[in-house]
């Protein structure tokens, strides 16, 4: 995270995640950011649940104005 706050990079934004994560579905990064709550300061995308994770990606698909 260090490394992600302070780097020279120009973008606002930083994906943090573990070595070995995988991507079950297809993200769109900036479709999740425009539909963040305003100051958002981090977005938990996933987590290690896989019902979990389903249901949310699921609802999401629904209707992606109301991820949050």
């Amino acid at each position: 995270m260090h490394k992600a706050i302070y780097s020279n990079s120009t973008s606002r934004y930083a994906i943090i995640v573990e070595d070995d994560v995988k991507f079950p579905f297809d993200v769109d990064y900036e479709l999740l950011v425009q539909s963040a709550p305003e100051g958002f300061g981090i977005l938990q995308l996933f987590n290690s649940n896989k019902h979990t994770m389903t249901f949310t990606w699921t609802n999401y698909l629904k209707n992606r104005e109301r991820l949050w």
